[in-house]
């Protein structure tokens, strides 16, 4: 593959020619949580504009690159002309035909069909053939143009082959997406890109990582804006959920009830802040007199948990939608990659972050990325929270 000048975007299609054009503007972003990646390129030629419109019409399969990284695996959504010689072209990534597409509501699982099976059984009319069990490392590691290692597995010890599925069912006006990644979900996984388009990458946020970015403020730091936003507005001192477990046997069938409890187990910016407040994890039933102390207990329940280990799940997933916005680091940096490690920024990567002003001083998780370059040089948003606060089980 020839080498680009830095920061140079390109749009290959696949299966065909490579349109050379002049580009000057692109959009590229990408959030772990988030089922897509989005991304808007203005294309140029101002001797064959209409060449241009021929050649990328909506619906293309395209590659983005950033330099030599490969940093999408996508389709053409819009197209829409700039005067006479520019088109703009807009387009997700290719989960975007599986979350605009609809499951046929007449497929149907057995109680034997593993994780990986119903995945491709939902996905295989679409193209997808493959479920890669080893997670996005191979991914993460083409976008950033490196490789990232990790100290620690944080992932449970479980294996996607060996789930049951006879609880989920295809239903009319469902999304092939959604189902598959509800069934996913509750067996502790989320489904994100590879990049093949035939593909996708069960798996769990890495957590482990070693930071392979630096960001901090000052004269010799990379930061052109940082801010960061801690919302405790629906953080639990204590949370405790209920489920039931039903067992059917040849005479007859039994149930017993389930409870899972969580407690915060806070960072030290997080210990001060619940110790400031006096914040009470103990539960407190009726009739035992008012709270000491700050008390904010969380009672939920999952008639759906088949087992102890999925209400855990459960509770894990509730708490953490409340925990992880407690810390949001929002940054602004000059280019696409770390002056240091030379590494593009990617999202399920960790930055280590310095920042008096806001009082930060940790490795932190990017959740979310956007490259863009609008004519003034290319820069890079970035949203970061602190690892282990955002879970899928």
């Amino acid at each position: 593959m020839p080498e680009f000048p830095e920061h140079h975007c390109r749009v290959e299609i696949e299966g065909g020619e490579t349109y050379t054009s002049e580009i000057k503007g692109y959009s590229i972003s990408s959030d772990y949580t988030v089922p897509t990646d989005g991304w808007s390129v203005d294309l140029y030629d101002h001797e064959r504009g209409a060449e241009l419109r021929k050649a990328f019409l909506p619906l293309t399969p395209v590659r983005i690159y950033v330099d030599n990284a490969l940093q999408c695996v996508g389709r053409i959504d819009v197209t829409e002309g700039i005067e006479n010689s520019g088109l703009r072209i807009q387009g997700r990534d290719y989960l975007a035909d599986l979350a605009d597409a609809s499951v046929d509501p007449t497929l149907k699982f057995k109680k034997s069909t593993s994780l990986a099976d119903a995945i491709l059984d939902i996905f295989e009319p679409f193209g997808v053939v493959v479920v890669a069990s080893e997670g996005n490392a191979a991914f993460r590691n083409i976008l950033t143009g490196g490789s990232v290692s990790s100290d620690v597995k944080i992932a449970p010890d479980r294996s996607f082959t060996t789930a049951k599925l006879d609880e989920f069912k295809a239903n009319y006006n469902t999304g092939a997406f959604q189902l598959a990644a509800n069934i996913a979900a509750r067996h502790g996984f989320t489904i994100q890109p590879t990049e093949r388009r035939d593909t996708v990458a069960l798996c769990e946020p890495e957590y482990g990582t070693k930071a392979v970015y630096s960001l901090s403020r000052g004269e010799f730091g990379n930061l052109l804006r940082g801010s960061a936003r801690r919302d405790w507005s629906r953080v639990p001192t204590l949370a405790i959920a209920h489920g039931k477990a039903t067992k059917t046997g040849k005479k007859n069938t039994t149930s017993r009830k389930l409870e899972a409890l969580d407690e915060l187990g806070p960072t030290m910016e997080e210990a001060e802040i619940l110790s400031a407040v006096n914040a009470q994890s103990v539960r407190r039933k009726p009739g035992e007199g008012a709270s000491p102390g700050f008390y904010r207990p969380m009672f939920m329940q999952d008639t759906k948990a088949r087992n102890q280990e999925q209400l855990e799940r459960f509770l894990r997933r509730a708490v953490s939608d409340r925990r992880h916005p407690t810390l949001t680091y929002r940054a602004s940096v000059r280019g696409h990659r770390d002056p240091d490690t030379g590494a593009y920024f990617a999202v399920d990567t960790t930055a280590s972050v310095f920042d008096e002003i806001e009082g930060i001083n940790e490795d932190l998780w990017i959740k979310s990325r956007t490259f863009a370059n609008s004519g003034q040089g290319p820069t890079t948003e970035l949203e970061l929270i602190r690892p282990g606060t955002w879970v899928v089980s």
